[in-house]
């Protein structure tokens, strides 16, 4: 892209190329904080803990610089004001709190309102911590109902292709993931709307779906 300048972790042969966008956020805050730009040691803290939340909740593998990240950013866990409260409890913050609760909580956010909110209470905006507990139950509760009603449609299917004007889009990775998980075959969870379809892709059985997607771009808007 026409950029000054371009920061990834797989440009330039760098040693740790499998990083997800929290982390690469905090090694350039880090590399400014290095350089003696105006980044505090409380700033650059704070950023540490939220690249481990990222890293962990991204589901990134745990070795080489995403181990360091989330080792030495878990400490700093509590200067984010809010994640005792979405925890729903004190204490110390363990890589398994963020994978099973603070980060299917955030995430909630983006899938079902607006990401930004989901920034606003990382930030500290305490107010929304019950919201957001309450928007991952409803996530949950929808996923099932889309889970539950798409079964009925992939029975006798060699491959689960579903489709509804009643599905949320921002639900439809996780369903078509729990989809083909229950039912060993590649699935498609289309998601109706008012000018054109969303959906989400799931493999299974070893079956390579994106060349099967590759060979519908004809049919594709993007």
């Amino acid at each position: 892209p026409n950029a000054h300048a371009i920061v990834h972790p797989a440009l330039d042969g760098y040693e740790h190329p499998y990083l997800c966008g929290a982390a690469v956020a905090f090694r350039l805050v880090q590399h400014l904080f290095n350089i003696g730009s105006g980044v505090s040691v409380e700033t650059l803290k704070r950023c540490a803990s939220l690249a481990a939340y990222g890293t962990v909740a991204d589901v990134m593998e745990l070795r080489g610089e995403n181990r360091t990240i989330v080792m030495r950013g878990l400490p700093y866990t509590p200067m984010v004001p809010t994640a005792h409260g979405l925890l729903d409890r004190a204490g110390t913050i363990l890589a398994s709190d963020i994978a099973f609760k603070l980060g299917p909580r955030l995430n909630a956010i983006g899938r079902l309102d607006d990401a930004r909110h989901g920034v606003a209470l990382l930030l500290g905006d305490e107010s929304k911590v019950q919201w957001a507990i309450e928007l991952n139950d409803k996530r949950k509760e929808e996923t099932k109902r889309i889970v539950d009603e798409a079964m009925e449609q992939a029975e006798g299917q060699e491959g689960a292709v579903v489709v509804s004007g009643d599905w949320n889009p921002g639900i439809s990775g996780v369903a078509a993931g729990r989809l083909a998980q229950e039912l060993n075959l590649p699935t498609v969870i289309i998601c109706e709307g008012e000018e054109s379809c969303t959906g989400s892709v799931r493999s299974a059985g070893g079956i390579n779906v994106n060349e099967i997607v590759q060979s519908c771009m004809p049919m594709l808007v993007k």
